[in-house]
């Protein structure tokens, strides 16, 4: 299959769940053997060379853009944004997604789309991209439209919803979060009528996109996960470790839930507890949470897994976010203990108990955590079962075939429309 592929970034590093899930996607085409062109934007915040991805695609070409949000995007964001007439979408969004749309960068990518295609499929990886997959395809040759395939990796305006709703929030912010999942949600529900096939990352989205317009073709396509050798290394008990990027506003704020409501109860039962944070992009906030004796902010690290692997306890607070949670996967994989919140397991699978704990209140969350360092046995238990899990339930090769197939799908009722009933 000959593939256009339009990334919201260069997926490189990969330290978050979504760069993980597009690299892997783009690992996996190639090794199957499809053709694929790739058109990314090169942010700001995340500017690589884009020669880290040649050798897992057909083509890449990329763009440089700025979406770092600027105070006169913030007045701007008050009032329902438009994209730049270029993309041809006449659909309010929010300065959340309109800061992506650049018209410099569209006919960048339209140019070079029209030299590389014609396509059987444009993949747009987030909502994000979708409207450079729109404003292109008319300008593609073929006997038929090509099919836009959307991954979803979030229900955006769910995660600014939840935001709005953190009482921990000046009233203002709250308000302001409050307009920008209205605006997000008006556009989200736009792009669901426009694409041919949504592809999300758990079944909860999917029900969510599923109300925006019920004859699209949505699916769950979840990703999948690396399966180390089993760890038989030493593992410091006394330490419990933290992992996301930490520039994100749900890893955050889950942070310092968990430092302010949850660990002090843990340290009042277990003294030499000791908190391990790693992610990506630190900011202020983040570093903040270093004192340098019981809590450690470790930045970026190059080894995920041993960080995970060489500590007794994983957790996850997260309050707000959607999609799917790699980091759970992840641990899952690292035969790492998890305490969570539902938030931070949604769309995953697992079960309380069985696979992971699972706790919404600080003391509970507390108390689960010091269960697992005091008790070993309920600690292999957790291991054994969400190891079990993860292996028999997600793998890289078969995600991507379920996006092949929902692209094919996509394809199927372009190409062999069934005729309207009357």
């Amino acid at each position: 299959m000959k593939i256009l592929t339009i990334l919201p970034r260069i997926p490189f590093p990969a330290r978050d769940g979504g760069a993980i899930v597009i690299l892997e996607t783009l690992r996996q085409l190639h090794l199957a053997g499809h053709h694929v062109d790739v058109l990314a934007l090169n942010t700001k915040k995340h500017r690589q060379d884009p020669a880290v991805l040649a050798q897992i695609c057909t083509s890449i070409h990329t763009v440089d853009i700025d979406t770092t949000i600027s105070a006169l995007g913030l007045v701007r964001g008050l009032f329902r944004s438009r994209l730049p007439d270029g993309f041809g979408i006449d659909a309010g969004t929010s300065y959340w997604v309109s800061r992506f749309a650049d018209e410099q960068a569209l006919e960048s990518f339209r140019t070079r789309a029209i030299q590389n295609g014609p396509y059987d499929l444009i993949l747009c990886e987030s909502l994000f991209t979708a409207c450079y997959g729109i404003a292109i395809r008319p300008h593609l040759q073929g006997p038929h439209p090509t099919p836009i395939l959307m991954r979803a990796h979030n229900v955006e305006h769910i995660i600014q919803s939840r935001l709005s709703k953190e009482r921990s929030r000046s009233r203002l912010e709250r308000w302001y979060r409050s307009r920008t999942a209205q605006h997000t949600h008006s556009y989200e529900s736009y792009i669901g009528t426009v694409v041919d096939a949504i592809a999300t990352v758990s079944d909860d989205d999917a029900a969510e996109f599923r109300t925006y317009h019920p004859t699209a073709i949505v699916e769950t396509v979840q990703p999948g996960v690396h399966l180390p050798e089993r760890y038989t290394g030493t593992v410091d008990r006394d330490a419990i470790c933290m992992l996301g990027s930490l520039d994100w506003t749900p890893n955050l704020e889950g942070a310092s839930w968990f430092i302010q409501h949850v660990f002090p109860h843990i340290q009042e039962q277990r003294p030499s507890t000791t908190l391990h944070i790693a992610g990506r992009n630190p900011t202020p906030q983040a570093l903040a949470f270093h004192n340098g004796t019981s809590i450690f902010v470790h930045g970026e690290i190059d080894d995920a897994l041993a960080f995970r692997q060489q500590r007794a306890l994983t957790v996850v607070p997260l309050y707000s976010g959607s999609g799917i949670r790699i980091k759970i996967l992840e641990a899952l994989a690292a035969q790492s203990p998890i305490v969570t919140t539902p938030i931070g397991c949604e769309g995953v699978g697992v079960v309380h108990d069985r696979e992971v704990l699972i706790y919404d209140t600080s003391g509970e969350f507390a108390d689960a955590c010091v269960r697992i360092l005091n008790e070993p046995e309920l600690s292999q238990r957790l291991v054994s079962t969400g190891f079990d899990f993860v292996s028999k339930r997600y793998s890289w090769s078969a995600a991507t075939d379920r996006l092949i197939s929902l692209g094919r799908k996509a394809i199927d009722r372009i190409t062999n429309p069934k005729p309207a009933v009357d």
